[in-house]
């Protein structure tokens, strides 16, 4: 199981590299939904995880803006 710890780091290196994220374009997927997929296997992972913390700390955008 991961905790805050793992997923403050993982956080930071999404925030700092969300300009060039070159590799998630090439795949076809929108940083918003790599975040969105981190966040949903980091719930099932651990049900403490606050999902919208870690997409604050992502910089992305809320879930709601991210599926409307």
């Amino acid at each position: 199981m991961l905790s805050r710890k793992h997923y403050t780091e993982i956080a930071k290196i999404i925030n700092k590299n969300k300009t060039s994220v070159p590799l998630l374009q090439t795949w076809g997927l929108p940083l918003n939904k790599f975040v969105e997929d981190l966040t949903e296997y980091f719930a099932e992972d651990n049900d403490k995880f606050d999902a919208e913390r870690f997409r604050v700390a992502c910089g992305v955008k809320q879930q709601e803006e991210i599926r409307g």
